[in-house]
Formats: structure tokens, sequence, C-alpha cells
């Protein structure tokens, strides 16, 4: 199967889990191929100095996976700068929240997996 990139679903959300500013959510994968196992496999597109809030996974996991920019991650608490190539793994029950540097340039590939699924 292919999907093409003009078939893929785009998304404009404002101050997303309580954050602020907008974010591009670009689905990759569409949620009925995902069968229930995740919740979503999105590129997210920052415009400056935007942010998705601290939240928590309760019963699922995060990866974000930095493809373009720099961002201020927050793991359980302590903030930490990405960059491309970098990986942020959020554990079930663990908390995070991720903002753009300042310049809107942030691109990340987010997938949240849902725990204990078998």
């Amino acid at each position: 199967m292919i999907i093409r990139d003009q078939e893929q679903v785009s998304e404009t959300m404002e101050n997303y889990a309580g954050g602020q500013g907008k974010i591009d959510f670009k689905t990759v994968v569409p949620p009925a191929l995902l069968k229930d196992e995740a919740k979503l496999f999105k590129v997210l597109s920052f415009d400056a100095g935007a942010a998705i809030g601290d939240h928590a996974h309760v019963d699922n996991y995060e990866i974000y996976y930095i493809l373009e920019g720099e961002g201020i991650a927050v793991d359980n608490g302590q903030e930490i700068t990405v960059h491309p190539g970098d990986v942020v793994y959020t554990a079930d029950g663990a908390t995070h929240s991720i903002r753009d540097a300042g310049d809107g340039n942030l691109v990340m590939l987010a997938c949240v997996i849902y725990e204990n699924k078998a």
C-alpha cells in the first residue's frame, strides 16, 4: 500500500493539550491502518513559539522523532533541548511537553502506541 502525500489529512490545532500557538498535525498513517494498536502516527509542524502543553500518558506511550529545527522538551519535569535525530520517549504513566525554540521550524514525527494491547 502506498499513501501519497496529497492523500494525507492535515489539521491545525491551537493551544494543544494546554500549550500555546498553532501546530499543524499531518496524518502519516490513517487510524484505521493502526488497527487499534496505536492512537496516532503524525508529523507535527510548529509555528514560532508554539507548544504542546504538559500532559500524562495513561495506558499508552509516545515517541517523538525530531526531523527539523530545535525544541525544548520537558521530560518528567526536566527541560532538555532537542535537535534533528533526537528521540523523546515518554513511557506509560510519565508526563511531557515540547515547544518550538522560537523560530517556527520545529518538525517532528509523533507516534502514540497503546500499552498492553495483547
